[in-house]
């Protein structure tokens, strides 16, 4: 999320608003908006403010868009395509790590 916080710091520099500014037009306290910029944290509410403000709302309609097919075949070559590359992910899997309220806390080693 931390990448996502200098994007925005960035859009918001491009547009010349302090941190202040920028909250101010947006509605959420200097301290929240300060505490995004250095954490990366933000509710999707919040963050979907920024966007509108930033002008950069389009980049959500992508994100959200539904992919289109020509026909059953692409369709059914592209799930396959997704299949194959989560395989190759989980063959190359060798423990995962638990987190609890953001700590580690153990590891779970994967017998093949």
């Amino acid at each position: 999320m931390k990448g996502i916080a200098e994007r925005v710091k960035e859009r918001r520099l491009e547009k010349n608003l302090t941190q202040r500014a920028f909250s101010k037009r947006v509605g959420v306290g200097y301290d929240a908006y300060r505490r995004f910029e250095n954490s990366g944290e933000i509710t999707l509410q919040k963050f979907l403010l920024y966007a509108i403000i930033l002008d950069t709302t389009d980049e959500f309609s992508k994100l959200l868009s539904i992919k289109s097919y020509q026909n059953i075949d692409e369709l059914l070559e592209k799930k396959q395509q997704k299949a194959d590359k989560e395989d190759r992910v989980m063959n190359n899997i060798d423990f995962i790590e638990v987190f609890m309220n953001g700590n580690t806390v153990g590891w779970i080693t994967l017998i093949p």
